[in-house]
Formats: structure tokens, sequence, C-alpha cells
């Protein structure tokens, strides 16, 4: 099994990274990129362990922000499109790949 983050999905991770640290919280920035990394883990030992969305995607909350991985699973590769936070619109991100 393999994971691939679409470019999107890293920049949304990079957006709210951006966002951690410019309120002061540089700490909770890398915290937030070890729970990606954490939840990526998991999607790779389990991949259908998310909770059935639209399109053919899942969705995995992270353990400890307010946001989930949108991912979709193609045979031995888990696509994650969006690193969603749960404040946003929902389905901002149906048209990616």
């Amino acid at each position: 099994m393999k994971v691939s983050l679409s470019d999107e999905a890293i920049d949304d991770a990079r957006a709210a990274a951006d966002w951690y640290i410019d309120q002061g919280a540089s700490a909770a920035a890398d915290v937030f990129f070890d729970d990606i990394e954490r939840s990526i883990r998991l999607l790779l030992r389990h991949p259908r362990i998310g909770t059935p969305g639209v399109a053919g995607t899942r969705s995995l909350r992270l353990q400890t922000f307010p946001h989930s991985l949108v991912y979709r699973v193609a045979g031995e590769i888990v696509r994650v499109i969006a690193v969603s936070a749960h404040r946003r619109r929902p389905g901002y991100w149906l048209g990616r790949r």
C-alpha cells in the first residue's frame, strides 16, 4: 500500500500550519504535521478505516486537530485529496483528484 498526497492537500496542510504559526503557536504547527503523519501511517495499515463520503471518498479525522484527511483508495494507492478543516465549507474539494 502506498500513500500519495495531491498538491492541493499539501497546500491545505501548509495553510493550516501557517495559521497556527500566525497565532503564535509554532509548536502546534509541528504537532499538526505529526498528527497528519500518524494518520497516514494508520491509512497504510487500514485504508478503509475512514468514514465513506461522496464521490468515492473516505474521511479520517485527525486525532488532535479539527481536520480530516479526505482520500480515495484505488488498488494499492491511497490518494489524499484534502486536509480539510472542519470549519470549511463541506465538499470544497469535490473536483480534486
